[in-house]
């Protein structure tokens, strides 16, 4: 794991500031998203799209 993280670090990632962003919706919603891929894909749409407008990529 030491080497991949190296090589992460080195080789792939850029040398700029980076951010992680974890969505984690509540435990009632889970299996609707883990079943409905429409319902999932709106998640993620709805996520991505909070994310540019609080980065003023909107």
């Amino acid at each position: 794991m030491q080497e991949t993280a190296a090589h992460l670090v080195d080789d792939v990632l850029p040398d700029v500031a980076l951010r992680q962003y974890v969505l984690s919706p509540p435990f009632e919603l889970r299996g609707l998203l883990a079943c409905k891929r429409e319902v999932l894909a709106k998640m993620v749409n709805f996520f991505v799209g909070a994310i540019f407008e609080q980065l003023n990529f909107a």
